[in-house]
């Protein structure tokens, strides 16, 4: 990714939420990473190892505890004004379910120009009627859309509606959210086709954060797996599915089913003993050495750092050295 021009760098990113009894919640625990223009970024893990989070700080949704975040050499957290604008315009979002965000009030030709009537204040009625009908038809819908409301539609046009609202106003970055969680299987693979369609045509750069391993593997050129609020293996799709280094990243990839019957009982799985712990009370040292099947002494006292193994491939485990 050398020739490529980074467009978020991330450094050491926390978000902590206070909980009851003066405790926090460590959703985000000193994260790192980079994303390039025009790639794909996927982010994958168990539910609650923080995805999510890491996605809405990115954008500003969460205010970053600690942290940096450096869009286009330039730190969020500095921006105001004209520069937040700017911000906001370039960088939006695709929520996991498309039902819970959009207005039942509104028609969809109204939720759609919402962004518009920010961003482009100065645009006729039929300039924005124009941009609506035009993102639609970039989803596969028809401008008799517009006229329509979000429970007349079903849940594969509805993400496409979520899709187009985010395409109104020109941004060059999506979060997409568990995209396709909500979705019968049998249009997952629409929607994935129609983001990665979208991606060449209007030069987008994705965040696509899943637990979906087998669609993050189809989509994504780089990935990030989290675990417990924290990064443990890092690097691009042929690293990371071909010769995942991590215990967690092993034991989370030998869980994708297997289509074929016969391999699938070849197949060797990892299993993982406990539950995860709670983002309370994580555990010390590495935070997966209560259920990692090779956690030393060691593991339990000091946290291992994110360190690269190969050529653009990370990982954070002490049992690398070994």
């Amino acid at each position: 990714m050398e020739d490529k021009k980074v467009l978020f760098e991330v450094k050491d990113l926390k978000m902590y939420f206070p909980a009851r009894g003066g405790k926090t919640v460590k959703a985000v625990d000193g994260v790192s990473f980079n994303i390039y223009e025009g790639e794909t970024f996927g982010v994958v893990g168990e539910s609650g190892c923080g995805k999510t989070t890491v996605g809405r700080t990115l954008l500003g949704v969460y205010q970053a505890t600690a942290g940096d975040i450096i869009y286009k050499g330039k730190n969020v957290r500095d921006f105001n004004g004209d520069d937040k604008m700017s911000f906001s315009k370039n960088c939006q979002m695709i929520f996991q379910d498309p039902a819970a965000c959009l207005d039942p009030r509104m028609s969809i030709g109204t939720i759609v120009s919402e962004g518009l009537n920010v961003h482009y204040k100065s645009m006729t009625r039929e300039q924005k009627e124009e941009r609506v009908n035009q993102v639609l038809s970039y989803v596969g819908l028809t401008s008799d859309y517009a006229s329509r409301f979000a429970h007349e539609l079903s849940g594969g046009q509805r993400q496409r509606i979520g899709i187009a609202r985010a395409l109104a106003i020109e941004p060059s970055f999506i979060v997409c959210d568990e995209p396709i969680a909500a979705l019968d299987v049998s249009i997952q693979a629409q929607v994935v086709n129609l983001l990665t369609r979208l991606q060449k045509e209007l030069g987008l750069t994705y965040m696509f954060i899943s637990h979906d391993l087998s669609m993050v593997r189809h989509i994504s050129d780089r990935i990030a797996v989290m675990y417990l609020g924290s990064l443990v293996e890092l690097g691009d799709n042929k690293s990371i599915y071909g010769h995942p280094v991590h215990p967690y990243t092993q034991a989370l990839f030998s869980a994708i089913p297997e289509p074929d019957p016969y391999h699938s009982w070849l197949k060797n799985r990892v299993h993982l003993q406990g539950e995860i712990p709670s983002p309370i009370n994580a555990p010390a040292g590495c935070k997966f050495c209560t259920r990692c099947p090779k956690a030393t002494d060691r593991c339990k006292v000091e946290a291992p750092a994110l360190r690269e193994v190969e050529p653009g491939h990370y990982a954070a485990c002490h049992m690398l050295d070994i």
